[in-house]
């Protein structure tokens, strides 16, 4: 890879900069239009979004797989903590929208309960926590901490038919 400008470093297997296009074994980069390619085995193959992730192969372990990992070193982790995060951003760091993993109390051995959050803002204000999926499974609409299978905060609003099994 060749080029100048800002350097492209993965876990020191890969430089070059941020003009550079180049092939390396199955992970493509084009900096002339900023676009990376993962998992692409055909060449001439141009990534068809930001960042392309191609699986190869048709058996359940040959699916494609985002892995958005914190540093392990420590090992540990608490109640709080943030393992992950998908935001969707204007400009450098103003969140629209975003999906975290959270952990929810403290992690030890093969114990490692954590929540997803899903955040949005509104018109004219910050990102707010909407949903929530704890570590029971429970899905919390306008509530963090749902005590049932589903636990709304605010008014419903539907249409069709209601069917309910079980006491009311």
């Amino acid at each position: 890879v060749s080029g100048s400008a800002t350097s492209i470093l993965t876990r020191g297997h890969i430089s070059g900069s941020s003009t550079s296009t180049g092939s390396f074994g199955r992970l493509h980069i084009n900096g002339a239009n900023s676009k990376v390619g993962i998992g692409v085995t055909h060449s001439g193959y141009a990534p068809a979004g930001h960042l392309t992730i191609e699986a190869t192969g048709t058996g359940t372990g040959d699916m494609a797989v985002i892995a958005l990992q914190r540093d392990w070193a420590d090992q540990t982790f608490t109640d709080g903590d943030i393992l992950g995060k998908i935001a969707f951003r204007y400009g450098a760091d103003v969140d629209g929208a975003a999906i975290r993993g959270e952990v929810t109390d403290g992690w030890s051995g093969a114990d490692h309960p954590t929540k997803l959050v899903f955040s949005t803002a509104p018109n004219g204000g910050t990102i707010q926590d909407r949903m929530t999926i704890a570590d029971s499974g429970n899905v919390g609409i306008g509530n963090t901490a749902p005590s049932q299978l589903l636990t709304v905060a605010g008014n419903i609003s539907g249409s069709g038919n209601l069917d309910i099994d079980g006491n009311m």
